[in-house]
């Protein structure tokens, strides 16, 4: 249960924040992918919790973008059940569209509504409780 929970959270973390939708707009220049590099300044792994019984640690996470305003993302993570001694990895996917004016960015999805930055070569965001995720080509 706790597993399922602190993927959760971190999923939804991922999944936070507010535009309007019009995928048959292109927007040139963002199309492309996006890893994440950091969380809060860390590089990849991010370990999102790490007791005496559990470990869970974002192992990657990646947008694809596309002209027509459309967006994929494939999310990995691990956990580590300290007192089972058993680790599994699990990756999660999403998709939507986006929407874009000047720097801003806009996920949207049925899982996902977040608002960030686009700077040319990467995407930032800040979500809900302060997390920082910095996406680059």
């Amino acid at each position: 249960m706790r597993r399922q929970l602190a993927a959760l959270v971190l999923f939804a973390l991922a999944s936070a924040c507010g535009g309007d939708s019009n995928p048959t707009n292109p927007v040139v220049g963002i199309a492309g992918t996006f890893n994440l590099v950091t969380v809060n300044g860390a590089p990849l792994p991010y370990v999102g919790t790490n007791d005496t019984e559990f470990k869970y640690e974002v192992i990657s996470d990646t947008y694809v973008l596309t002209d027509s305003r459309t967006w994929t993302e494939t999310f990995k993570y691990r956990f580590t059940d300290k007192k089972a001694d058993t680790i599994s990895v699990t990756e999660l996917r999403d998709a939507g569209t986006f929407t874009q004016s000047g720097t801003n960015i806009r996920l949207l999805s049925q899982e996902t509504d977040m608002s960030g930055e686009f700077d040319g070569s990467a995407l930032r965001f800040v979500l809900n409780g302060g997390f920082e995720l910095v996406y680059k080509k």
